[in-house]
């Protein structure tokens, strides 16, 4: 039979593979608009400029009317679609992934250099009508909906999601506990390592 070291699977469970996301989520409120200097705004900003480096495994856009949302889960189209959001010269840009179609452009009421993108799926990025749409740069109360009618839709938080194509491990448990476990690995490694020296001392 053979003999399985413990300790060494302890260590094992001490880790977990996580994806890293790039998350947006705001709370919008019906009939408000939000120019430069409100959090909607300014976060869409900071978010959509942080989506321009990196590999996407893919892409979520959800809200509290619809928690399930639309996602592409196609790393290279996912990649496209942040790289769109990202490029403030983007004009009009479609993409097309299991079945839906990412729209992403530019959307407000000034046309200023730098001015973020807009994000529609099976619906244009300025357009109105009941579906899935996220402007938070727009400069009026037209900034979308999850579901919901996306030209002065009803209150609701809307979340946009990028998760890393990468996957990378992370300690599930404190880093002492890390340090405590190897401690005892190496312990009982030198016990048995000292028990093997004697039998073979006493088999000679």
């Amino acid at each position: 039979m053979k003999r399985v070291c413990w300790p060494f699977l302890a260590l094992v469970t001490l880790f977990s593979v996580n994806a890293l996301s790039a998350v947006y989520e705001e709370e919008f409120a019906s009939g408000q608009a939000y120019p430069t200097g409100q959090p909607q705004f300014d976060n869409w900003v900071s978010f959509t400029g942080e989506l321009s480096s990196g590999v996407w495994r893919s892409v979520t856009l959800s809200g509290s009317n619809d928690l399930t949302g639309l996602s592409c889960n196609d790393q290279t189209v996912a990649t496209q679609i942040a790289a769109a959001l990202a490029d403030t010269s983007t004009e009009n840009a479609s993409f097309s992934c299991e079945g839906n179609t990412w729209n992403v452009g530019l959307c407000s009421i000034g046309t200023e250099p730098g001015t973020p993108r807009a994000l529609g799926v099976n619906l244009g990025e300025c357009s109105c009508g009941a579906g899935y749409a996220i402007r938070p740069a727009i400069g009026n109360t037209n900034w979308g909906g999850v579901g919901t009618a996306t030209c002065d839709g009803p209150t609701q938080t809307m979340r946009l999601e990028f998760t890393e194509g990468e996957l990378r491990a992370v300690p599930t448990l404190p880093q002492y506990w890390l340090y405590a476990l190897l401690a005892l690995v190496a312990g009982l490694a030198a016990v048995a390592f000292r028990r093997q020296r004697a039998v073979f001392r006493d088999s000679n």
